[in-house]
Order: C-alpha cells, then sequence, then structure tokens
C-alpha cells in the first residue's frame, strides 16, 4: 500500500470496512486497496487494542471461574 490519502479518505475507508454491508471489492474499485492494505490501513491508524490487535490476551483462560 503506497498510495497517499487524506485523513477523510482514511477515515471512510476505515468505516466502510467496519459495515458489515460494504464488500471489499467496493472499497476496491473505489480507492484502489486489497483487504490486506485496508487491514494495514486500520493498523496503522487505530488503536491496537480498538482493532484486536492486542495478542497478549489472546489464549490465555479466564482462571477467576476455575
Amino acid at each position: 500500500m503506497q498510495k497517499k490519502f487524506r485523513e477523510e479518505d482514511i477515515s471512510r475507508i476505515i468505516e466502510m470496512a467496519w459495515e458489515d454491508r460494504t464488500p471489499f471489492d467496493s472499497i476496491r474499485l473505489l480507492y484502489g486497496l486489497s483487504m490486506n492494505d485496508v487491514r494495514s490501513l486500520m493498523k496503522l491508524h487505530l488503536k491496537k487494542n480498538f482493532f484486536g490487535v492486542d495478542s497478549e490476551n489472546k489464549g490465555k483462560k479466564n482462571k477467576t471461574h476455575s
């Protein structure tokens, strides 16, 4: 992903990606980005815990109710 986007475009791309009704093909047609490009863009512009990248807590079991 080497394209430069305005902040408004980045916000719109992220919004479209979060919407269930928007297919990634639409994002590709409008902005020329693949699904992996959109994921990379979201990782750059969203907080880690918001995007779900926080791998520190993944795989841990809740031990309080054992």
